[in-house]
């Protein structure tokens, strides 16, 4: 058996070893914090075409709860991009896409999704996700 393979074989495992001791913390934290995961967080780096509101940070969307009122959610991550309604809710969204094309249609459709629905006044759902056109 040549030394040759088995000392190639051993640094090849610990370069491995060390990698992964490395990046996987960094990839369970990027999994963790973004409210899409990895893949999300992946999409968004290479896809995305996102416009965020001017005071929105994840962490302060994640502090949002269903049953809060608009006024509260306001005073934390801010005014939202767009407001909608749709079948009798309120939506406030605090992302959109940064093309002008309004119908969002074409390959520059990619960007995360982050908004609140309210009923009555009241948070009754929260959306976040990657939407790929």
């Amino acid at each position: 058996m040549p030394k040759i393979n088995l000392v190639r074989s051993r640094c090849f495992k610990i370069t491995f070893g060390v990698v992964l001791f490395l990046f996987f913390p960094l990839g369970l934290l990027i999994h963790c914090y973004w409210l899409d995961g990895i893949t999300g967080a992946s999409a968004e780096c290479f896809l995305g075409e996102t416009k965020y509101a001017p005071g929105y940070r994840e962490w302060k969307f994640r502090k949002i709860k269903v049953g809060m009122s608009e006024q509260d959610v306001l005073s934390i991550p801010g005014e939202p991009v767009m407001r909608m309604k749709n079948e009798g809710r309120d939506i406030f969204n605090y992302t959109t896409w940064k093309t002008s094309n309004i119908d969002c249609n074409g390959p520059d459709c990619c960007y995360t999704e982050r908004g609140v629905m309210f009923r009555n006044g009241s948070v009754v759902d929260l959306f976040h996700d990657f939407y790929i056109d």
